[in-house]
């Protein structure tokens, strides 16, 4: 009898095994993502401009001006073209402040004076980085930083949130060149 149960099992066990079928994979054109966040990436960036441009022509009396990297600047008081400028490891000393497009303050002046940074050998956003190297002692200027050359997609994990467009305002106290 024991026997028989044993047998019986094993049987109903054995026939309902039979091997199992892989499960495939939902069918992902990956192209077709990239092109797809390629237009958001598009998108988001002809709507910073759009907002930038708005600011500029709501400020004409700044003469903002295109920078080759992608941003918008002006300086606040005319500019030797002679005076040096920061280069390669130079060290410059700067106070910042940092606001969204509509001019609300993110990080203030007192909170961000005073930044010491070694030119193109530290962690510095685009925007800001290649500001400073238009600029030269003494000087102040303002920046409107699309996202993409600020903090981007992620934003600075503290007051800056993701895909934020800026506006920076810089005073470039000091410059000490590299000896090397």
């Amino acid at each position: 009898m024991i026997m028989r149960a044993l047998l019986f099992s094993g049987l109903i066990t054995l026939s309902g095994c039979k091997p199992q079928e892989a499960r495939r994979p939902i069918t992902q054109n990956r192209a077709d993502k990239y092109e797809k966040s390629v237009e958001r990436t598009k998108k988001r960036y002809n709507a910073e401009v759009e907002a930038i441009q708005s600011i500029i022509t709501t400020l004409p009396e700044l003469n903002f001006s295109p920078s080759q990297s992608g941003f918008w600047f002006t300086t606040f008081e005319s500019d030797d073209p002679e005076a040096y400028r920061p280069q390669f490891g130079d060290t410059v000393i700067f106070d910042l402040s940092i606001a969204n497009l509509s001019g609300n303050l993110i990080y203030p002046e007192i909170a961000t004076a005073n930044q010491v940074y070694v030119m193109d050998q530290e962690v510095l956003f685009k925007g800001l980085r290649e500001g400073l190297k238009l600029m030269s002692v003494g000087k102040k200027a303002e920046f409107l930083i699309p996202s993409q050359l600020a903090y981007g997609y992620y934003g600075d994990g503290d007051l800056v949130g993701p895909n934020l467009p800026l506006r920076c305002k810089v005073h470039l106290k000091k410059i000490t060149q590299n000896k090397n």
